[in-house]
């Protein structure tokens, strides 16, 4: 009986991760942050304006540089 809830729990988690992708990055406004608040906000949120807006970010390892990406890539 375990495995028939393992099997279920998946795929529910499966069904909202598709509705939060649906966002296209055209649908957002840019962002208007000057740089010193974004150097106040954590690293998974700056990581989370990038990926709303599909930008690539793998090469991107210390906050300033993720923080230079994103007045370069989403501001416009």
């Amino acid at each position: 009986m375990n495995t028939e809830s393992e099997n279920t729990q998946p795929k529910a988690t499966a069904g909202t991760a598709d509705t939060t992708t649906s966002t296209s990055a055209s649908d957002l406004p840019p962002i208007r942050h000057t740089r010193e608040e974004l150097m106040h906000m954590h690293a998974k949120e700056l990581l989370q304006i990038l990926d709303e807006r599909h930008v690539d970010h793998t090469a991107v390892v210390e906050k300033p540089d993720l923080i230079d990406l994103i007045l370069e890539k989403c501001t416009h």
